[in-house]
């Protein structure tokens, strides 16, 4: 069944591993929904604004968010392997630090002007669950989509990280975020209402998304 194009957000943070499977998720949902793949547009929403810029420590942060190391290590492996069904590799055991996902969000907002939004996003999201990189670091950021061969004018985007760039259009997306009532993540938004609240099972962002459509049809 095809559906009417229409403007999906996905609220999400780029530390949220729930948030990467939702994405993923939603992406399988949209392909057997017939939506086209140009109608998602990644929202930044920060789920610990308050961290330093530098981050903490992510094995203390991940036992006291879980309430004790063996929450913690069932919650990994409950993440691991549902991400393994619609093709993730998490590797959370390789994350030394929980950032302070602000900059990634803006290096998300810069990419988007170089029209490189949904490939530096999962770029992003890929470096820090599968890979254990620090993105709430400029170098290791920037790194990564060197590696990754993106065409980008890495320059341009080192300067405009350096002066706080974008930083006003991440505020933007979390002021919008709260005057549609979102306290979390993931969220999809279609054509400026709430539509699907966390990272639900493809099967239900399927018929969600057939039912947006023939809402609009």
């Amino acid at each position: 069944m095809e559906i009417h194009p229409l403007q999906l957000e996905l609220y999400g943070d780029l530390s949220c591993p729930w948030c990467y499977l939702g994405k993923h998720r939603l992406a399988r949902a949209r392909a057997a929904a017939g939506m086209p793949p140009t109608t998602l547009r990644f929202r930044a929403f920060q789920l610990q604004p308050q961290l330093p810029a530098h981050g903490l420590a992510a094995g203390p942060f991940y036992s006291q968010l879980f309430g004790g190391e063996a929450a913690r290590e069932q919650a990994f492996a409950t993440v691991a392997s549902l991400g393994a069904e619609v093709g993730i590799s998490f590797q959370l055991g390789l994350i030394s630090k929980m950032p302070n996902t602000l900059l990634a969000h803006r290096l998300v907002k810069l990419a988007a002007r170089q029209g490189a939004e949904e490939s530096v996003t999962e770029v992003v999201f890929g470096a820090f669950f599968e890979r254990g990189v620090d993105i709430g670091n400029r170098d290791a950021l920037l790194g990564e989509l060197e590696q990754h061969a993106l065409p980008l004018d890495l320059k341009a985007l080192a300067d405009q990280l350096a002066t706080g760039e974008a930083t006003d259009e991440v505020h933007a997306d979390a002021a919008v975020a709260r005057s549609l009532g979102i306290e979390g993540v993931p969220c999809v938004v279609a054509s400026g209402q709430v539509a699907l609240r966390g990272a639900d099972s493809v099967e239900a962002m399927t018929s969600a998304l057939r039912g947006i459509g023939a809402g609009i049809g």
